[in-house]
């Protein structure tokens, strides 16, 4: 039986750690029936497998991977099975949708081209960014669209630039049904796992081998593979290295497991919904471990009782907990300005809570508001400086007490005694990091000075 798991990678709730509430999202209460009614579905779902028209058998795991935590989230395979999953280790159960996404709606019109692809992906993105990530401060869609390439330092551009090149040279190619469903699913509806869901790691193949030379990541085949590389140039060459299998041995973030896998423990576990677990670091972030019954459980419908964070999903989170009663909360929605709130809210608001009270979701401050140290400014060409929302400084201005606006950078970085701010610069420039450079490539390593290398559009085969 084909079962839909949505998985997705490191986005930690941040309502978990906000402001100590880590004791808060650890209470329990006893939910016997959800358990009972668990045992019940996957004992059924355990049944000997029907056969299929073809005469053989359905299968009971779809492969998926999960993706990363930028934007681009694609580490691509070269063996699909028929719904565009990759066909080997670490993934789960993911049927297509029963309708074919609407590119139209999502895009505008059908992508053609790869830039067509690329940029309805990162409409998407910013969709979620402004309406999910909390404090993100970005003021509307259309200002995450324009800006957060420059706000990323020039990182995402590069990215995007090696992923063309990458295709251009025909070391990787589009799985279009698996970039459909990747948009579909970078949804604003489902704040917590939209960034990660497995298809959007599929939605590239890529053709090199592991342990064969590469340029980059797009260009490994096998699921969650990174290019190692420990050079900096256009073309610095390494070799694809993979992700660890269910099972094995992981260290997140440094010896990670492939997508669709989590990391607790040290060990590769699926975190499947009916897993055992002892802890929801081993479970899919669509679902909490009941520690009653040990097993992972789907996230709680929006009104639900609850009594930790995690056991909320979509636009909600856990409110009405306290660390001074057992009382239970209730899974909110925290997305819209006036929600009810504890500590956090989603998108470019903020909770206006005080400690062990409800508050509600406010707008982030503007320009000549009040603002501080836990509480940014709306808006990505201002800052908080001295308790008020400012216009960040502009290219030549003195940068010694303010912050350089999106695409800038403040030449203290070089060591100047009297900084201002500066575009990137050519090549041969001297340089301290990448986001110096305009081609995103520094020599340099942060503590010791480089020249910034240039950029090219074909590597040597």
């Amino acid at each position: 039986m084909n079962r839909l798991l949505l998985k997705h990678g490191h986005f930690a709730r941040k309502a978990a750690v906000f402001d100590g509430q880590l004791q808060v999202a650890s209470l329990r209460r006893a939910r016997l029936p959800t358990c009972v009614l668990l045992a019940l579905l996957f004992a059924a779902c355990s049944a000997p497998p029907q056969a299929s028209v073809d005469g053989g058998s359905e299968p009971d795991a779809i492969e998926d991977r999960d993706a990363t935590a930028n934007i681009d989230g694609s580490h691509p395979t070269d063996a699909r099975d028929d719904s565009g999953c990759p066909d080997g280790g670490g993934c789960d159960s993911m049927p297509p949708d029963p309708e074919n996404p609407d590119l139209v709606a999502l895009c505008g019109a059908v992508p053609a081209t790869l830039d067509d692809w690329e940029t309805c992906y990162l409409e998407r993105f910013c969709e979620w960014e402004v309406n999910c990530s909390p404090q993100n401060g970005y003021r509307s869609v259309d200002e995450c669209v324009e800006l957060s390439y420059a706000v990323s330092g020039g990182r995402l551009a590069a990215e995007r630039r090696e992923r063309q090149r990458a295709f251009e040279q025909g070391k990787a190619t589009i799985d279009e049904d698996s970039f459909a469903r990747c948009l579909v699913e970078r949804s604003t509806d489902r704040c917590y796992t939209a960034l990660h869901h497995p298809a959007c790691a599929t939605r590239f193949i890529g053709t090199v081998e592991d342990g064969a030379a590469c340029t980059g990541d797009i260009e490994c085949a096998s699921p969650g593979a990174t290019c190692a590389r420990d050079c900096q140039d256009a073309c610095c060459e390494g070799v694809c290295e993979p992700a660890a299998k269910e099972g094995e041995y992981c260290r997140t973030n440094i010896e990670p497991c492939e997508p669709g896998l989590r990391c607790t423990a040290s060990q590769c576990v699926n975190g499947d919904i009916g897993s055992p677990c002892n802890t929801s670091l081993g479970c899919d972030r669509t679902g909490w471990c009941d520690s009653d019954c040990g097993v992972c459980t789907p996230t709680l419908d929006e009104g639900a009782e609850c009594d930790s964070v995690l056991q909320c999903g979509g636009k909600t989170s856990c409110v009405g907990l306290s660390i001074v009663s057992s009382e239970p909360g209730a899974c909110l929605r925290i997305s819209e300005a006036g929600d009810p709130c504890d500590n956090i809210c989603l998108g470019n608001l903020i909770c206006s809570a005080i400690p062990n009270a409800t508050g509600s979701c406010v707008s982030l401050p503007e320009l000549g508001q009040s603002c501080g140290s836990l509480t940014p400014c709306l808006g990505q060409t201002i800052e908080c400086r001295d308790g008020t929302c400012v216009e960040r400084a502009e290219e030549d201005d003195s940068c010694a007490t303010a912050g350089c606006m999106p695409g800038l950078f403040c030449t203290s970085e070089l060591g100047d005694a009297d900084p201002v701010c500066e575009r990137a610069q050519p090549v041969g420039a001297p340089c301290t990091g990448p986001h110096q450079c305009e081609s995103y490539l520094c020599s340099g390593d942060g503590d010791q000075e480089g020249s910034c290398l240039p950029w090219l559009e074909t590597c040597p085969e």
